[in-house]
């Protein structure tokens, strides 16, 4: 998460594993990331919530986020 708050990637897709997942593994980078001004969000298209990351991330840079949710939306993901 910090390496795509840094730039170095256009987004970052993190699979629902079916664990539990913690809020402490995810805190930090999802701010990071929320400060940049990247659209995050969990599984099903919804706002990510870091009190409960176990629905999945996915994170798109600013500037390709309205581009890709529409496609996202037009194969109906979300």
């Amino acid at each position: 998460m910090a390496q795509l708050a840094a730039g170095n990637m256009d987004g970052l897709v993190i699979g629902n594993d079916g664990g539990k997942g913690s809020s402490w593994d995810v805190a930090a980078g999802y701010y990071l990331l929320k400060g940049n001004g990247f659209c995050t969000l969990d599984e099903t298209g919804k706002p990510f919530d870091y009190k409960s990351p176990n629905k999945g991330l996915i994170s798109i840079r600013p500037d390709y986020a309205e581009k890709i949710l529409a496609d996202l939306k037009e194969i109906h993901l979300f």
